[in-house]
């Protein structure tokens, strides 16, 4: 009866029994320590990816591959995994030379041993890319990001989705960005969902949310990007200006942490919320008494929130870009710009993947004991 092996061959080969050696020939690795391995073995071509294991400071090297077994090389290298290629392969797609020399995965170095059955193998390889990749850290989770279409926004949609993550966003206007961005959402292999929604509207937001859990059948992440501006001196800014500002950018922000909070009280892991603040609302800004106002209000959102949920494992934080590299700024008035390079310590605008990455962090496994923060990513602007 075949049997499948890691490299999804079917032809069974002879198994290996090596003991207690210390040494490299045609059918072991060289490895520092006493060690048994007993392995089912795959085809002839291929049986070294089978009865293979990796040790500190070993190189794997699967030897004369057979088509299927190369199948998963190519997949481990793009995964991040360095690796030196000796020959190629026959016409007869069997290679006389070691094909590949993996040494390590994103700079970790490799310690796993493979001494089970070929299928134990395969899950021991899997969970370690699932534990080691970051570009996979938030397979089968959901996110929610409002505001997704343009640039901080858009970067977070894109980044979490390149990590595996499913994404749902809104839009106001900007239909036709919303489903170009939908389609390369879906082009990385994970779910998308898009829909137009007023972040001010507290009925519209909870729709939203619930289609969203209806499409992914749960929430992990909430991040309240939406935002907009009506810059003007207090004495001449109308009343209008004032409540669509606040209305969009804080009530939006308790509209959506509100609808989202049920589902993902659910979640026997918690989940997480971040807010995207601004530096404007940490030291405050001329002409923004709105949208300073907003976003400092934001922050106060943020603790508030933090201790009422976080024994539900649920983290809450704030994100405080300072000048970012989006359509506002390139608006803005060249004497003003450099105006506020000048006092920028790092002398320069941050970029919208920078921001991206840092909401990613605040959102893994690996910020779970950070909550109720205020992050500023403003290159020194406010220190």
């Amino acid at each position: 009866m075949p049997v499948e092996n890691v490299c999804g061959c079917t032809n069974v080969g002879r198994s290996a029994t090596f003991l207690d050696r210390t040494k490299r020939d045609r059918h072991s690795f060289r490895f520092d320590q006493s060690s048994i391995v007993e392995s089912e073995s795959c085809c002839r071509h291929c049986r070294h990816f089978s009865n293979g294991f990796l040790n500190s400071g070993t190189n794997f090297s699967p030897h004369k591959l057979c088509k299927d077994a190369r199948k998963n090389v190519p997949a481990l290298v793009d995964a991040g995994c360095r690796y030196r290629r000796h020959s190629r392969p026959s016409p007869t797609g069997e290679c006389k030379t070691p094909l590949h020399r993996l040494r390590s995965l994103n700079g970790v170095q490799l310690r796993t041993f493979f001494d089970a059955s070929a299928q134990q193998k395969l899950k021991s390889i899997q969970t370690f890319l699932e534990n080691n990749l970051s570009e996979k850290q938030f397979e089968g989770r959901s996110a929610i990001v409002t505001g997704g279409t343009r640039g901080i926004g858009k970067a977070i949609v894109s980044e979490l989705a390149r990590r595996g993550c499913n994404v749902a966003f809104n839009f106001s206007k900007s239909a036709d960005e919303a489903v170009k961005l939908k389609g390369e959402i879906e082009t990385l292999g994970v779910k998308a969902y898009s829909a137009q929604c007023d972040v001010a509207n507290t009925e519209a937001a909870a729709e939203f949310v619930k289609a969203t859990v209806a499409e992914f059948g749960t929430v992990d992440f909430l991040v309240n990007n939406a935002g907009i501006t009506r810059d003007q001196l207090m004495l001449r800014m109308k009343e209008d200006d004032w409540d669509a500002v606040i209305d969009t950018n804080l009530k939006g922000a308790w509209n959506f942490s509100k609808a989202a909070l049920r589902p993902m009280m659910k979640n026997e892991n918690g989940g997480s919320i971040l807010n995207i603040s601004s530096i404007s609302g940490v030291v405050g800004m001329l002409g923004q008494s709105n949208y300073s106002a907003s976003k400092a209000g934001m922050i106060g959102l943020t603790k508030s929130i933090a201790k009422e949920i976080a024994s539900r494992k649920i983290t809450v934080n704030a994100l405080a870009p300072g000048m970012i590299e989006t359509e506002m700024t390139t608006e803005m008035n060249p004497e003003f710009r450099e105006k506020i390079l000048a006092a920028i310590p790092l002398a320069r605008f941050g970029s919208v993947q920078e921001v991206a990455d840092i909401a990613c962090f605040l959102l893994s496994d690996s910020a779970r004991y950070i909550t109720g923060q205020v992050i500023q990513a403003d290159g020194g602007l406010a220190m």
